[in-house]
C-alpha cells in the first residue's frame, strides 16, 4: 500500500511539473515512461487515472478561485453544461484522469510486452 501511495505522488507532482513548464498531454509519456516499470495493468489504469484526476481538479479549482469562476463559467458556457462552472470542472478531471488512466494502461502493457519479447 505504501508502495503505491508512493507511485502515486511520485505521478503527481512529476505530472505537475511536465504539465507546468510544457503542454497539458506531457503527462501522458511521462506516465507511460514510469509506469511501464511499476504495476500490472488494472491498478496501473486506476493509479494513472487517480493522479491525473486529482491533479487536473486541482488545477481547475485553482484557476476557477484565482480568477473568481468567471474562465470556468465561460468555458461551461461553450460547452453545454447550462454554464455550470463545476460540472465543468468534472468534465475537465475526468478527461484529464482518463487520459492518465490509459497512458497508465499503456505503460503497464509495454511493460508485459517487453517482458514475453525478451
Amino acid at each position: 500500500m505504501k508502495k503505491i501511495l508512493l507511485h502515486w505522488i511520485l505521478l503527481f507532482f512529476l505530472s505537475w511539473g511536465a504539465e507546468y513548464w510544457t503542454q497539458w498531454w506531457a503527462a501522458a509519456p511521462l506516465v507511460i515512461f514510469c509506469l511501464s516499470l511499476l504495476h500490472p495493468k488494472k491498478p496501473s489504469f486506476l493509479l494513472g487515472f487517480t493522479a491525473l484526476f486529482c491533479l487536473w481538479l486541482s488545477l481547475g479549482m485553482w484557476s476557477h478561485f484565482s480568477t473568481g469562476g468567471h474562465l470556468t463559467f465561460r468555458m461551461a458556457r461553450l460547452l453545454p453544461l447550462g454554464g455550470n462552472a463545476w460540472a465543468m470542472l468534472a468534465v475537465s478531471a475526468g478527461l484529464g484522469g482518463l487520459c492518465g488512466g490509459l497512458a497508465a494502461a499503456s505503460g503497464s502493457t509495454l511493460r508485459r510486452a517487453l517482458e514475453k519479447k525478451g
